[in-house]
C-alpha cells in the first residue's frame, strides 16, 4: 500500500468515514445548531448525544459505549475500535492482494494450456460405414488429431495399450522365434519340413529345418507378420546326395506388394556351413526359392526370425 493510500484508508471504510463525519458534525454543526460561539466548549451531554444519534443508532458503534462514564472514555473506545478496524482493513487488503496474485497466476496457467476440441465424426473403415456407441473419440489440439484408445481397439487387428510410460501395439513379441517350431512356413513346393526328424549336413545332425527335394526348382514362404527385422539360418549340402549346384534366393515382400531380393547363395558340395543373418525390414513375408539340381539336395537348419 503506498503512502497516500495509507493516509486515506479510512475513506474507504464506511464505519470510519461515518464516525469522522459524525464527530465533525458534533463539534462544528452542534455549535452552530445551539448558537454557541466558536470559543465555547461543547458539553459532555452534547457529545454523548451526538455519539448516540450519529454512531449508535445507525449501528456504527455498539450501544455499550454509552455506558462509559464520560465522552473521553467514549472517544478512547471509538479510537480503539477504529484502530482495530484499520488493522482488519489492512489485513483484508493484503489478503485480497494475495488472492489477486494467485488468481492472476492461475489465469496465466490456463491461458498457457492447450484446449482440445472433442468430436464424434462418422466412421468409414476400409470403405465401409460403421456405427459406434463411443462419444468424443476424436480430439483436435493445435491442428493435430488424436484418437481414443478404446476407439482404435474396436477395429485394429491387435490392441494398443499404455503401461509404465510405454505404448505397446499387439502382444509382446519374443526376441527370437524358430520358424519351423512355430509353424511359420507355408506354401512349401519341392521342400520337406523337418521338425523332430533328422537330416545331416557336413556330417552334423539337425532335427529342425527344411530340405529341398532331389529334382526340380522349389520355394517356400515364411510368415513374419511385420514383427521381425532379421532372418537367420544355416545352409548346407545334404550328406550322401548328388553334387549338382543350386542357387538359393532370399526375398522380402515390400510395401508396394512386390518381392525385393535380399541375397543369393551359391549352394555346392564344398560350401562351408556357417550361420547367415539377413535383414528383412519388418516385412510381412519372406520367400526363399531354389533352382533345380537333378539328384542333389540342400537344406536350411535352425531357421530363426529375430526382432
Amino acid at each position: 500500500m503506498d503512502q497516500e493510500k495509507s493516509k486515506k484508508w479510512w475513506l474507504d471504510h464506511p464505519i470510519l468515514f461515518e464516525f469522522v463525519k459524525a464527530l465533525i458534525t458534533a463539534i462544528v454543526g452542534g455549535a452552530i445548531g445551539y448558537n454557541i460561539n466558536i470559543h465555547d466548549a461543547v458539553t459532555y451531554n452534547n457529545i454523548n448525544s451526538y455519539i448516540k444519534s450519529e454512531l449508535v443508532i445507525p449501528g456504527l458503534m455498539d450501544k455499550e459505549i454509552l455506558s462509559l462514564e464520560n465522552p473521553f472514555e467514549q472517544i478512547q473506545k471509538i479510537a480503539s475500535t477504529m484502530s482495530e478496524q484499520k488493522t482488519n482493513y489492512d489485513k483484508s487488503l493484503n489478503e485480497i492482494s494475495g488472492e489477486n496474485e494467485e488468481l492472476k497466476a492461475k489465469l496465466e496457467e490456463l491461458e498457457g494450456q492447450k484446449l482440445a476440441e472433442l468430436s464424434s465424426p462418422e466412421l468409414n473403415i476400409l470403405g465401409e460405414s460403421k456405427d459406434t456407441t463411443l462419444k468424443d473419440y476424436m480430439a483436435t489440439i493445435d491442428g493435430h488429431t488424436y484418437y481414443l484408445e478404446g476407439f482404435l481397439n474396436t477395429f485394429l487387428p491387435d490392441e494398443i495399450s499404455y503401461n509404465e510410460e510405454i505404448i505397446q501395439y499387439g502382444k509382446d513379441v519374443p526376441e527370437k522365434v524358430n520358424v519351423v517350431s512355430e509353424n511359420l512356413i507355408y506354401d512349401p513346393c519341392k521342400f520337406e519340413i523337418y521338425n523332430g526328424t533328422y537330416f545331416t549336413m557336413g556330417h552334423q545332425e539337425y532335427s529342425n529345418g527344411i530340405v529341398s527335394e532331389e529334382y526340380g526348382s522349389g520355394s517356400f514362404s515364411i510368415d513374419c507378420n511385420r514383427e521381425y527385422s532379421s532372418l537367420s539360418f544355416i545352409p548346407g549340402h545334404i550328406d550322401d546326395s548328388g553334387s549338382y549346384e543350386r542357387t538359393l534366393t532370399i526375398s522380402y515382400l515390400g510395401d508396394d506388394g512386390t518381392y525385393k531380393e535380399i541375397k543369393t547363395i551359391d549352394m555346392n558340395i564344398e560350401m562351408s556351413m556357417e550361420q547367415v543373418i539377413l535383414p528383412i525390414y519388418n516385412t510381412k513375408t519372406v520367400r526363399i526359392t531354389s533352382t533345380s539340381s537333378a539328384d542333389t539336395q540342400y537344406g536350411l537348419a535352425d531357421i530363426y526370425l529375430i526382432k
